[in-house]
């Protein structure tokens, strides 16, 4: 777990958008009760099983990339049908399929791109079911606080730096122009 000091180190935006928006306490505090309980990922309240999760563990793709690609397309298919029936179990699926996309490509020859352009769009398709999850201030908290755990993880975020640009989207926070 980051503690806010080490976020500060990291120089994070995230953490100052956090912080700016009083939601940076709720976050480390639901981060210390889900360490404190030894669970990384709480189960889906439904006892929905998602297929995607058992495809998507660390290196499970050695180094091919059109497996990957196709895991990829059917993980978001996945997320996309269930949300058209409940957004926040689909929301949940969602931050757990991009806590694990990064770990699993992380062997991938990815010098085509096309496993670059394939994570890019998966997180184009899923920011919009996370930030748009009717859910409360520590659900949304809990799912922020993983995502940036996941996106922190020098060795895991090759494939989540297109997040930078999505922070004040996932938070829910709607921006009015003047």
């Amino acid at each position: 777990m980051t503690t806010k000091l080490e976020a500060q180190h990291l120089g994070s935006d995230f953490d100052c958008f956090l912080e700016s928006e009083g939601l940076l306490a709720e976050a480390e505090a639901v981060a210390t009760k889900r360490v404190a309980a030894r669970r990384l990922v709480p189960p889906a309240p439904s006892g929905h099983v998602w297929a995607f999760k058992a495809r998507f563990r660390r290196n499970a793709f050695g180094w091919k990339s059109q497996p990957a690609i196709a895991r990829i397309k059917q993980a978001v298919s996945e997320i996309k049908k269930v949300a058209r029936r409940d957004p926040v179990l689909a929301a949940e699926g969602a931050v757990l399929f991009l806590e694990r996309v990064s770990p699993a490509l992380t062997n991938i020859d990815g010098s085509s791109g096309s496993i670059g352009t394939a994570a890019n769009r998966a997180i184009d398709a899923l920011v919009p079911v996370i930030a748009t999850a009717q859910v409360d201030s520590p659900t949304r908290a809990e799912w922020l606080q993983r995502l940036r755990q996941a996106h922190s993880d020098e060795a895991n975020s090759a494939y989540l730096f297109k997040l930078d640009d999505c922070w004040q989207e996932l938070s829910g926070v709607e921006t009015h122009a003047r």
